[in-house]
């Protein structure tokens, strides 16, 4: 895993080193050691995948506000690791 420092604060681009050959290749996208070298310290509770059918839409990027089904003004705090596997 590569870990690139973006503009805002705590956001790292984390790509992957696909290691390959000619069946394919294997690429780790999550190691808590290696994470945690970088200084993330979080535990995930979650892992969800979306899939969008239309071009430019988005799914699952929700900020510090109520999420589907919530308390209409609730706000929550949480961390994230967001991965765009290819667009339309």
């Amino acid at each position: 895993m590569l870990f690139f420092p973006q503009a805002v604060e705590g956001v790292r681009l984390i790509e992957t080193e696909p290691v390959g050959d000619d069946r394919g290749y294997f690429a780790r996208i999550y190691c808590l050691e290696e994470l945690r070298a970088v200084g993330v310290e979080f535990r995930i509770e979650q892992a969800s995948v979306a899939f969008s059918h239309s071009k430019h839409t988005l799914r699952g990027l929700l900020s510090g506000t109520a999420a589907r089904g919530a308390k209409a003004g609730a706000l929550y705090s949480w961390q994230a690791i967001r991965r765009c596997v290819r667009h339309a």
